[in-house]
């Protein structure tokens, strides 16, 4: 049964990537994915320039380099693989909790989410840490339903989080919240998920020591704490937009030595600590910036002069902004009834919501949801289910119509400054 859902998911999820890949037409990279493509050519592509990184995506992209001189195509041709393979976990993952019809359901859902087909072939982590996040719901979903699944699992994919990004050690916590919720001993849990990214971010901080002399796993960390307390300190600014912060933490950063830099974050996060007040109305305000619209996708992904594709008709364009606008609040909105009415969305919701107030704490743009989209599309399934459900109908029907309305409610993030005037 299995098998022959999983041939009409690859299909279509084969053909949607196809679409994209060709359909956006010629796709201009921006942001980090230039700074990728340099690292290849260069004479150590995990050296710590502008930013130590943890190495997965890194590596990949360095793999891809040695095969082809055209390493940004055949990137996104990878990128668009990864992304039918998380479709296809992700179905698994439905077919455990709900079946064949949950399985079909749940990836048709995740395959035309306008966030996922906007940023799923962009070079970023994000499309890696949605398939290791597809993978860990896989496992859940067969420890509830099949059989207990050893814990040494899930720790390799709190590892290969990690490993692709630093933030994604908040799978860790995550799933620690997860055996407290399904009543598992930790003692014989904690050591499985946490023991073999502990090993690997110690081995990197010792690999990174005796190469670069810098003791630390990952310098982005830093970036991102500096660029965090700058959008507190401006605060309700006309001029702090998510573009314009982060050019200006870019330019202090990049003047100064790894020690300036641990030494003025530091200070930075002391001054926050200072003022907690200011900082917990910060964060509730970003968090609910990012439960509304994808900004980026639709402020710099697809703006018509700077944005990452020139040749994207204006119909199409105009059509996915406007789907951009909606969809995360739709998904979100559909989630929360799903988790109140059904165990197994509450268990697939717990990693994506963490690693959701991750992105919230440390991050500055909407793409970083991308990685919660697989739980997220899991609990929206649960959502419907509850919604057609006779028993629970009028039930989920308030809660997803009232979440909704407050969701689209939330505030745009500012992601570029106002043009100067002319």
């Amino acid at each position: 049964m299995l098998y022959e859902i999983m041939i009409p998911i690859v299909l279509v999820a084969t053909f949607v990537q196809v679409f994209i890949r060709y359909g956006f037409g010629t796709r201009i990279p921006i942001g980090d994915e230039i700074e990728y493509l340099r690292r290849v050519s260069s004479n150590d592509p995990f050296g710590p320039s502008p930013f130590l990184r943890v190495p997965v995506m890194v590596m990949l992209t360095w793999l891809v380099s040695r095969t082809t001189s055209h390493t940004e195509a055949r990137m996104r041709d990878v990128l668009g693989f990864i992304a039918v393979l998380t479709a296809c976990c992700l179905g698994m993952a439905g077919y455990l909790a709900w079946g064949g019809v949950g399985a079909l359901v749940v990836t048709l859902l995740f395959i035309f989410l306008p966030d996922r087909m906007v940023l799923s072939q962009h070079l970023w982590p994000d499309a890696l840490l949605a398939l290791w996040q597809a993978g860990v719901l896989v496992c859940l979903m067969w420890s509830i339903e099949v059989a207990p699944l050893s814990p040494w699992i899930f720790g390799f994919f709190v590892a290969a989080s990690a490993m692709t990004r630093i933030d994604g050690l908040a799978m860790a916590p995550a799933l620690t919240l997860v055996a407290v919720l399904r009543q598992q001993d930790l003692a014989s849990v904690l050591p499985g998920i946490w023991v073999p990214t502990a090993i690997a971010l110690a081995l990197l901080t010792l690999i990174h020591a005796v190469r670069y002399r810098i003791a630390w796993p990952d310098t982005t960390l830093l970036f991102n704490l500096s660029l965090m307390a700058e959008e507190h300190a401006q605060q309700n600014s006309e001029s702090a937009a998510v573009q314009g912060l982060t050019r200006t933490i870019w330019q202090k950063w990049e003047k100064r030595t790894h020690g300036d830099r641990v030494a003025c974050t530091s200070q930075s996060v002391v001054v926050l600590i200072r003022q907690p007040g200011r900082v917990i109305r910060g964060i509730a305000d970003r968090i609910w910036q990012m439960l509304g619209p994808d900004t980026f996708g639709m402020n710099r992904l697809l703006d018509p002069v700077t944005g990452a594709y020139p040749e994207i008709t204006p119909r199409t364009r105009a059509l996915l902004v406007r789907a951009l606008q909606i969809s995360f609040p739709l998904l979100a909105a559909l989630g929360l009834a799903g988790a109140i009415f059904d165990e197994h969305a509450r268990i697939c919701l717990v990693p994506g919501v963490v690693a959701f107030v991750v992105a919230c704490l440390f991050h500055a743009r909407t793409r970083f949801r991308y990685a919660v989209l697989p739980g997220l599309a899991l609990a929206a399934v649960a959502g419907l289910r509850a919604v057609f459900d006779a028993s629970t109908r009028e039930w989920a029907l308030g809660i997803f119509f009232v979440a909704l309305l407050l969701l689209l409610m939330a505030p745009e993030r500012k992601e570029n400054e106002a043009p100067s005037p002319a």
